[in-house]
């Protein structure tokens, strides 16, 4: 009589677990976070305004260079996108590191409180604020 509760127990157990691991309603799927961040850069000698965007889908992400300041690369997805590594999203800020080269590559940091940016790289500094956007909605100026 033991051994068949234990084996019922245990069969119990091993169901109700595989059964909440496999159900895909059980994990909330990524809420997609689209921003665009106007700002201005510096450089070794000269400077100027531009525009990054970024997507993110948990933990995974993209951002859009601004043709200026695209440095040469082999990572390019494609109109200027790379993807961004070490990506660390909280309540209050995201994190994430975006490497063109051996030689060049950028440090993150989005303050989501105040949607304020700044891009640290070998060769630029950047400062901006950030605001989501639906690129489903975007349309021309004119």
């Amino acid at each position: 009589m033991r051994s068949a509760l234990l084996v019922v127990a245990i069969y119990g157990v091993c169901a109700f677990g595989s059964a909440r691991a496999s159900d895909p309603e059980e994990a909330p799927a990524p809420t997609p976070l689209n921003l665009v961040c106007e700002g201005n850069w510096r450089g070794a000698n000269t400077g100027g305004s531009a525009r990054f965007y970024f997507k993110f889908n948990g933990a995974s992400g993209t951002m859009q260079v601004p043709e200026d300041l695209r440095p040469p690369s082999r990572h390019w997805l494609g109109d200027g996108w790379i993807n961004l590594e070490e990506i660390v999203m909280n309540a209050s800020s995201i994190t994430a590191r975006a490497r063109f080269n051996f030689m060049a590559d950028l440090r993150i940091r989005i303050d989501r409180m105040h949607g304020e940016i700044d891009l640290k790289g070998s060769f630029i500094q950047y400062a901006g604020v950030c605001e989501p956007y639906d690129p489903e909605a975007l349309r021309p100026a004119f």
